[in-house]
């Protein structure tokens, strides 16, 4: 049985303790890294895992909804961080390369609103 008020918000703490206790770090090395990205993406499944359970599990449509929100949420995330892990191995191992592009001040604008409009606004 799950219990909303533990095992909903413990994976969300969990990551975020762990995102701030990396980013303190003065040294990082392979290992360090590799594992801490390995329980971050462990950390967001279990958390789409519970709160699919949760939304089987529900009967108000309202409180579903919710869940099937942060699922997507957490879903995007995921997606978003297993990318960045794929460029940054791309970077090291130099295979990545940049596009020169030219694009005027308000459409650099427009770009940024997008992104934050489509991240936070779900």
């Amino acid at each position: 049985m799950w219990h909303v008020e533990t095992d909903y918000f413990a994976p969300a703490v969990f990551v975020i303790m762990l995102i701030k206790e990396h980013s303190q770090r003065k040294e990082h090395n392979d290992v360090q890294d590799n594992a801490f990205y390995f329980v971050l993406i462990v950390s967001i499944v279990n958390a789409i895992i519970g709160l699919t359970h949760l939304a089987q599990e529900e009967d108000n449509i309202q409180v579903i909804r919710e869940y099937l929100h942060n699922i997507d949420n957490s879903s995007d995330f995921l997606l978003g961080l297993i990318n960045d892990i794929l460029d940054m191995s791309k970077i090291e191992n130099g295979e990545l390369t940049l596009k020169e592009d030219t694009y005027t001040k308000d459409e650099f604008v427009n770009s940024i609103k997008v992104q934050f409009t489509r991240d936070y606004t779900g």
